[in-house]
């Protein structure tokens, strides 16, 4: 997981931040996204002065850790992936154009400027169920 090669290239002493970019084998644009999501969460410290340095903040359990503890207590089981398709979704109204789209029920959104009320999506999984009912 990029989270985890990141995290295991950290330490709780100071390093600099092109050291950890080496050490970690992502690529720029990942490991930039993994750095900010650990920063923002509060899992690293940072520091400018002279050059960026970075380290583990003392004492933080893992992020991949912290979901499974958080799983745990909201006794919630791993997301299953989506089967369901879908083949067509409503990205404007069919009557004037509108891109102004509500959802109003499960499957349905009104044109917030014509009050056209139309389906949202068509999904595979629903038409294999119609046609095995009949």
């Amino acid at each position: 997981m990029l989270i985890e090669s990141l995290w295991s290239s950290l330490t709780e002493t100071w390093q600099f931040i092109d050291d950890l970019r080496t050490k970690s084998d992502l690529d720029e644009e990942t490991f930039r996204k993994v750095f900010n999501f650990l920063g923002k969460w509060g899992f690293i410290e940072i520091r400018g002065l002279p050059k960026v340095c970075v380290r583990r903040r003392p004492g933080v359990i893992s992020p991949l850790l912290t979901v499974q503890l958080l799983r745990t207590l909201t006794n919630q089981p791993e997301p299953k992936p989506k089967t369901n398709h879908v083949i067509a979704e409503r990205i404007s109204c069919r009557n004037c154009g509108s891109k102004n789209l509500r959802l109003i029920h499960q499957n349905q959104v009104e044109c917030t400027k014509c009050s056209e009320k139309q389906w949202y999506a068509i999904e595979i999984a629903p038409l294999k169920r119609l046609c095995e009912l009949q």
